[in-house]
């Protein structure tokens, strides 16, 4: 590549730069230094530039360096190129890197965008869909990025020293997108010991952790310290391109929930509707009685149940707009690329439990994307007398840790690091707690200590 410095320096064009950082990552392993060196030569970034301030300031901060960074900034404000910046970094430096994504399909969608924009490279899926073959396990030792779950990085991270997790050992750089999911209910406990084991397998991996609803970022700040010896940059922003409008609506009765989303989508026409429902069976009857209202052609549902193709086409008539409303579950709230002007959070229980306030925060948090609306629009349909209370609750965004937070839930969790090599020995666990989450959160444990006398 050419690392001239061009003359739309002084007037930025931002397809130019764009197609130059693209055709950088497509034609071999150079970092963009002619981007690089643009940005190094201003201020503060100019509202043309190719990359916004958020990612500047990721970029000057250390994102080309050896430093742990955690990046906390809002839905669609760019985190993924920041990602996709620090790894082409390191495949420039013939390094190679993990990218740890929340679901699946989120799995599938990295690996189409690293396949677009660095063909060059060898990417490799890794999740628990695949079987660990000789040819898998070849594969993956030679990637030159491995995209994986948590749950299957915690799985090969507390096997570290087998074949087949040579990939995370050679690795120097860790991706774990959406963060905040070490604060979910059920998986929380597992993504905590997935990182705590890659950062201890591998002590040249670097973290990079990003989440658009980490609000207590100091705490990860020191968690982060505290695993790798070295101090975290953090990146806090509240940058977005689009401008995100949220509205939380407290129904009288729960007989008003259909009237008032059929009214909010009547106001806009044209404007594209993402809904989100609790349940997969929720997903497919809404999305019956909108068809009914709005045209069997013009709505879709999107949930776990549908096959990998079928989802993407659907993912795909979304994104050309030959779909206006999609009812979906979680399976995309979290990172996939579906632009939509309106996202209504359809309700906020699922069954009797209450829907974490983080995945409908996230949710929200997906009205409005660059290139396609100046505003987003979302909207979180509450029943009598729980206003206030969302209100609150969509404001406040500390994630807490997950693990060691019963008696039995810390046993089984000992007892697999045990089998798995973690440690050994009473001394060797309560060092090993030493560097989670939880530790740097709270301290001692009563529980632990009580799971090992």
């Amino acid at each position: 590549m050419n690392t001239e410095v061009p003359q739309s320096r002084r007037k930025p064009d931002v397809d130019r730069f764009l197609e130059e950082f693209k055709s950088s990552l497509r034609n071999g392993r150079k970092p963009p230094l002619a981007i690089l060196e643009y940005l190094g030569m201003v201020p503060s970034a100019p509202k043309d530039a190719v990359f916004n301030p958020m990612q500047i300031k990721a970029i000057k901060a250390g994102l080309l360096s050896r430093k742990p960074i955690i990046v906390s900034s809002p839905t669609a404000s760019g985190k993924s190129l920041v990602m996709y910046t620090a790894i082409a970094y390191e495949l420039s430096q013939y390094k190679t890197c993990i990218i740890a994504a929340p679901m699946k399909a989120l799995v599938e969608e990295k690996l189409q965008e690293l396949s677009e924009l660095m063909p060059w490279a060898s990417v490799e899926p890794l999740t628990s869909d695949y079987e660990m073959t000789d040819s898998k396990i070849a594969a993956l030792s030679s990637a030159d990025v491995v995209v994986t779950t948590p749950e299957s990085l915690a799985s090969r991270a507390t096997k570290y020293t087998s074949e087949a997790s040579l990939f995370l050992r050679r690795a120097s750089l860790l991706v774990v997108d959406e963060v905040h999911f070490v604060g979910s209910e059920g998986r929380g406990a597992t993504i905590e010991i997935g990182i705590v084991q890659a950062l201890q397998a591998n002590r040249r991996l670097r973290p990079l952790l990003m989440s658009a609803t980490v609000g207590n970022v100091e705490l990860f700040r020191r968690w982060l310290k505290s695993l790798t010896g070295r101090e975290p940059v953090v990146i806090k922003s509240t940058y977005r391109p689009t401008k995100l409008k949220i509205r939380v609506i407290e129904l009288r009765r729960e007989d008003d929930r259909d009237f008032m989303l059929k009214r909010l989508i009547e106001r806009d026409p044209e404007g594209e509707f993402l809904i989100f429902c609790p349940t997969r069976r929720q997903t497919v009857e809404l999305a019956e009685e909108l068809a009914r209202r709005f045209g069997k052609d013009k709505v879709a549902y999107h949930n776990a149940s549908l096959k990998r193709e079928r989802r993407a086409e659907i993912e795909r008539r979304f994104r050309e707009r030959e779909i206006r409303i999609l009812t979906a579950t979680s399976t995309v709230t979290t990172g996939l690329n579906l632009p939509a002007k309106h996202v209504v959070v359809y309700s906020t229980r699922r069954g009797p439990a209450m829907v974490d306030p983080i995945d409908v925060a996230q949710a929200v948090g997906r009205a409005g994307r660059p290139k396609y609306h100046k505003v987003g629009y979302g909207y979180v349909l509450v029943e009598r007398g729980m206003g206030k209370w969302w209100k609150k609750r969509l404001k406040d965004f500390a994630i807490h840790s997950r693990l060691f937070t019963s008696q039995m839930e810390t046993e089984f969790h000992i007892n697999n690091l045990l089998h798995m090599g973690a440690f050994s020995t009473e001394e060797e666990l309560l060092k090993w707690y030493e560097h989670t989450l939880r530790y740097a959160e709270e301290g001692e444990s009563d529980v632990v200590a009580s799971s090992i006398r």
